[in-house]
């Protein structure tokens, strides 16, 4: 059990968080969102997508939150599609999360979860016959995800679903440990290649996480030093060595950190004819650096600390470059963990804040493109 200081602690973090974001929700229900949160705190997910991956009401099978990602982003109704046709190195993460505001463990919650994967998991039933017994936010997701896996099953991607149970104390007993260890098994037979794992989660382990904070500081490293329009040290063009950008843009788990991307108007395309050709310069080693044949990075940072080799960039924000950095993302993902690459990538950073240029400015120049049609090439004839 959750020593009881632990507990003391928890509850009154839980108070200030239902007092400070959601008021208007029942205490049950911010409690939910709360544990969403810390469970998915390196997703670094929004309020709105906190609300989202809340089923709520009846028949959620158990579920009191469930998100789905792919390559680091979560899926919803905008952006299904553009991950139905990769090809490779894909990887899909499936949270299905139960929070009760309990001091103690309910094996019923196993049963329950356990009921559902067989309704919902196994292939070879309609999710349409089960519009009766699931609400349409918990239906909704379990279609993206069959979607997806039905799209890029052939391609190997590696699959890990969490089931997550989480309350104010209690410890798991050996029969519940027995039961999550077959739902886990259930899971695998259903979802070839996946990975299933059920963890628990009481006073101590949600307030560990709560007290993770998300990183406002990070540190890029650059081939040379970088060049410098001003003396004030406001921009600076430099060139990154591949890994070392991928190290910048994934935290320790190798997760994407999606906050680097909230500036960039553009979403991400999914396997369309410019990054298939990025995907391609990527595994060809050729004689050509890749930053010869790529545009390159734009990032906004409240502020820059240089010294030698070594940048610190408070609050990045990376405004242009998304289908470039997510498709080096992937890249890294298929070569394994501590892949190197010394391939150059150019990056433009700038500092806005009131004293510097103007944000929005720099976002719509940076994304302002006229498309150049294969036959107006002419110096390539």
């Amino acid at each position: 059990m959750s020593p009881k200081h632990d507990i003391i602690t928890l509850d009154q973090i839980i108070e200030r968080f239902h007092r400070e974001r959601f008021p208007d929700y029942l205490e049950a229900q911010s409690f939910e969102i709360f544990v969403a949160e810390q469970i998915l705190k390196e997703r670094d997910l929004s309020d709105e997508e906190l609300i989202e991956g809340n089923p709520g009401g009846a028949y959620d099978g158990g579920i009191d939150a469930i998100h789905l990602f792919v390559n680091g982003v979560r899926i919803d109704e905008t952006n299904v599609e553009n991950f139905l046709e990769l090809r490779e190195n894909v990887k899909i993460d499936f949270y299905l999360i139960q929070a009760k505001k309990q001091n103690k463990m309910a094996q019923a919650v196993i049963d329950k979860f356990s009921s559902m994967a067989e309704d919902l998991f196994d292939p070879s039933k309609n999710l349409d016959d089960f519009v009766n017994s699931y609400n349409s936010g918990v239906l909704q997701v379990f279609e993206w995800f069959r979607r997806v896996y039905s799209a890029v099953g052939y391609t190997g991607p590696e699959i890990n679903i969490y089931f997550d149970y989480a309350t104010r104390g209690g410890v798991p007993t050996d029969n519940m440990k027995r039961k999550a260890a077959q739902l886990e098994d259930k899971v695998k037979k259903y979802i070839r290649s996946s990975n299933c794992s059920f963890r628990f989660y009481g006073a101590t382990e949600l307030l560990d996480l709560s007290r993770l904070l998300p990183a406002q500081s990070f540190m890029l490293r650059i081939a040379e030093g970088p060049l410098s329009s001003d003396e004030l040290g406001k921009s600076y063009i430099a060139l990154v060595e591949l890994d070392k950008y991928f190290d910048f843009i994934t935290n320790e788990s190798e997760v994407l950190q999606t906050q680097l991307f909230e500036g960039n108007v553009r979403d991400w395309q999914g396997d369309n004819k410019v990054n298939i050709q990025i995907a391609e310069s990527l595994k060809n080693r050729d004689s050509n650096d890749f930053w010869w044949l790529n545009n390159g990075v734009t990032i906004l940072a409240k502020s820059v600390n240089q010294t030698g080799k070594i940048m610190h960039l408070q609050n990045p924000e990376i405004v242009n470059g998304l289908q470039t950095s997510r498709t080096i993302y992937s890249h890294f993902l298929s070569q394994g963990v501590g892949a190197s690459d010394d391939r150059k990538l150019l990056a433009r950073v700038i500092v806005v804040g009131e004293e510097t240029v103007n944000r929005e400015q720099i976002i719509r120049a940076t994304n302002s493109q006229t498309s150049v049609p294969v036959y107006a090439l002419r110096s390539l004839d």
